[in-house]
This record gives C-alpha cells, structure tokens and sequence, in this order.
C-alpha cells in the first residue's frame, strides 16, 4: 500500500527527506501547536523572573529566536522519524507522536502552573 503525502513542501522534502502522512497531518499540527506553547510559555516564566530548569535547554532559550529554531529543527526531525516508522511499522509513527504529544501536554500544563503561581 503506497499513501500519497498530504504536504508537499519542496525545501521540507529535500530537507527531511519525508512527507508528512494523511493520517499525521493532525497529530502534525497538534504537535507544532504544543511547541509553540511550550516556546511562548516559556518566554513569559522567563520574562516575569523565572529560570529554564532543564540545563540542556537553559543557554537556548536565552534567545527567543534560536529558542523557536531548534523546536523547528526537532519538530522537523520527528515528523521525518515518525513518517519513517510508519512506513516501516504501520502505527508505530502514530503511536510516537501520539507519547510526544502527551509529554508535550504535561510540559504545557506544568509552565501553565508556574504561571499562575508567578501572578
């Protein structure tokens, strides 16, 4: 069974060499929505005083922009990893991105706290 890629995205497919699958394209967007959450998120625990925690992370976010580049580049990454999988493992890709998107709610929901608890 051969599926047709739902995005065709010349510089993404030279890039990743991967198209996102139809039945990814909204687990796809959930995930870059999470990523942008985590970035804006973040940069408001920053801005109102708080520190990155994880050491990893700590020199990057220090810079909005290189903080949206890397999410893009991992974001990228998985999305190629993932479409990879699938194809070799039929809902192995979907369960992935599935897990990443759960720990990406739990890391959403734990800056939301802080937030709240900043105020």
């Amino acid at each position: 069974m051969t599926t047709q890629p739902c995005i065709e995205v010349p510089w993404i497919t030279r890039l990743t060499g991967e198209f996102i699958l139809p039945d990814h394209r909204l687990l796809a967007m959930a995930l870059a929505i999470l990523f942008l959450l985590d970035c804006i998120t973040t940069e408001l625990i920053l801005i109102l005083g708080g520190v990155e925690l994880n050491p990893v992370m700590a020199g990057i976010v220090a810079s909005p922009l290189l903080h949206m580049a890397v999410k893009a580049a991992v974001f990228l990454f998985v999305i190629a990893t993932t479409g990879y999988a699938e194809r070799r493992v039929p809902a192995s890709g979907a369960v992935a991105l599935s897990a990443i998107i759960l720990w990406y709610g739990v890391v959403i929901g734990n800056n939301l706290g802080v937030l709240v608890g900043m105020r």
